[in-house]
């Protein structure tokens, strides 16, 4: 049979394209591990850090802990002593797993705890908990979700990132066991879910946030607070499921810009604006600095995206405050927020909060200090006066003005979730919060309106809150939300009636500098 020369090229094309699907095929497979396993093996990690004795004053505790495992039958014995605060004493039975925040990675961990965790001997301490745990690293202080029964309910502590203190969520929730603990893990955002016995698959009131850029250690925790008393918990039924795409390097921490990406110029700078923040050149780093290009000294965790042409700072669960600028005195700073789509949809349970920071000043042993206008739940708007200690855990925030209720400026045209409650949750918009920081007055603003006014007489129920703090830079929070923050911008405000004396001093408001101050600024020594 004889073959054409046209039949021959065809053939060889057909074949030319099966090879060039396989290799793709094959290159697909070696960048992205599918992940589909039932109890793995464990390794066991003692997490020892000595937070008993650091912050608890539990004098010397020698932790022990051991590990047994098969036929799908997990057991932790150990004394270890918690999760909480900046460090972890914990066991850890954990496998390690290339899972990255990249788009497209996830993870999914489900696991049963067989009966309720009982003491080796003794009766155990009532904090004392088992259950399921990603983390970041084996360091005491890495970032980590801990999803656990304590006495007979169930609960999450969680750290979102590398060195922060922890955080926890309750259910309120009393289970019956067998309990089965689920975590998913998309991003930096963890949904945590247990299901009770026979019943239902119940899920937390919002996700987590945890910043684990690659490998993810996932597993099984315990711990017992007492170095007496050992606890004794029973696993099995370890099902895990993910995409990992981590291959040992760090993606770059700015997102870059690419030539064929299209971003709108910004527009001119009115004269009396002194930061104005866009994020339009896709970095918060780079120099040289100036009005329109201001540098972020930490910006530990940040991505910038860009939606339809403009830049902005997308911050998904990242618990994290950030500050900018100079030690200015009176001015008006505000910044545009959108509450994506991935928050909580429900107002009353969600912890989504959203800050911006006025009259920031951080002192390297002590702290920070500001005032903040926080929008939370997607309805309510407060004004705070913060103080931080880095010798205590919590801030030391004091509530200067009542709550304002967004739901009082909403039409009846504005986005509603299921109870008919106006919230800005998911909504598709950007609001404007502003703050206007003028000698002692503090006057915040939503999308233009005024909602709250108040005058710092330097009087409040914390110590550290009895000065007025009368200069500083700005800067912006988020808590367990997800926004798009986009136009931060500062206006001066000239005062000239007392200039920057009165806030040099904090005092002296509304009256004039007085003589022999400015007749000492005039001689020439």
């Amino acid at each position: 049979m004889k073959i054409s020369k046209s039949s021959v090229i065809k053939l060889l094309s057909v074949l030319m394209c099966a090879i060039l699907i396989c290799v793709g095929s094959i290159m697909l497979n070696a960048s992205a591990e599918e992940i589909n396993e039932i109890n793995p093996e464990l390794t066991l990690a003692k997490i020892d850090s000595d937070v008993e004795n650091d912050f608890y004053s539990k004098g010397l505790y020698v932790q022990t802990s051991d590990f047994s495992q098969g036929e799908g039958k997990y057991n932790i014995k150990s004394n270890s002593y918690v999760a909480w605060s900046y460090n972890d004493d914990i066991a850890f039975a954990y496998k390690k797993y290339n899972v990255s925040e990249n788009a497209g990675d996830y993870m999914e961990a489900v696991i049963t705890l067989d009966a309720m965790p009982n003491a080796m001997s003794g009766t155990l301490h009532h904090n004392a908990s088992a259950g399921i745990m990603f983390r970041s690293g084996l360091e005491s202080d890495d970032a980590e979700v801990f999803l656990h029964v304590r006495g007979s309910q169930v609960l999450a502590v969680y750290r979102t990132k590398k060195g922060n203190g922890t955080s926890v969520q309750y259910t309120g929730v009393t289970v019956k066991f067998p309990l089965q603990m689920k975590m998913v893990k998309k991003a930096n955002s963890v949904t945590l879910s247990y299901k009770s016995a026979d019943g239902d698959w119940l899920g937390f009131k919002y996700p987590v946030g945890l910043n684990a850029k690659g490998p993810l250690y996932v597993g099984i925790a315990a711990h017992s607070c007492e170095q007496t008393t050992t606890i004794n918990a029973n696993f099995s039924n370890f099902t895990l499921k993910g995409v990992g795409t981590y291959d040992g390097t760090d993606a770059p921490t700015e997102t870059p810009s690419e030539e064929s990406e299209y971003v709108a110029e910004d527009g001119p700078i009115g004269k009396d604006v002194i930061m104005r923040e866009t994020f339009t050149d896709g970095s918060l780093t780079n120099k040289p600095a100036s009005v329109t290009n201001p540098i972020w000294p930490e910006p530990e965790e940040f991505k910038l995206v860009n939606q339809n042409g403009n830049r902005v700072w997308e911050r998904t669960f990242i618990d994290q405050n950030d500050w900018v600028g100079g030690d200015w005195t009176d001015y008006k700073v505000s910044v545009d927020v959108q509450f994506t789509e991935n928050c909580n949809p429900n107002p009353e349970s969600a912890s989504n909060t959203f800050r911006l920071y006025a009259r920031h000043t951080g002192i390297e042993f002590y702290g920070h200090s500001h005032y903040a206008a926080v929008v939370t739940n997607g309805y309510k708007i407060e004004l705070y006066k913060l103080t931080y200690s880095k010798n205590v855990p919590s801030d030391n925030g004091y509530l200067l003005s009542e709550t304002v209720s967004l739901r009082d400026y909403f039409d009846d045209d504005n986005i509603a979730d299921n109870e008919n409650k106006y919230t800005i949750l998911g909504d598709g918009k950007y609001h404007n919060l502003a703050m206007k920081v003028f000698d002692n007055k503090i006057t915040v603003y939503w999308d233009g309106k005024e909602m709250i006014s108040y005058t710092d007489t330097g009087e409040s129920n914390k110590t550290t809150g009895k000065r007025v703090f009368g200069y500083g830079n700005v800067g912006i929070g988020t808590f367990e939300t997800s926004v798009y923050v986009d136009n931060l911008t500062v206006e001066e405000l000239v005062d000239t009636f007392g200039g920057d004396y009165d806030n040099e001093i904090g005092g002296n408001w509304d009256l004039p500098i007085p003589n022999y101050i400015t007749e000492w600024e005039k001689k020439d020594y």
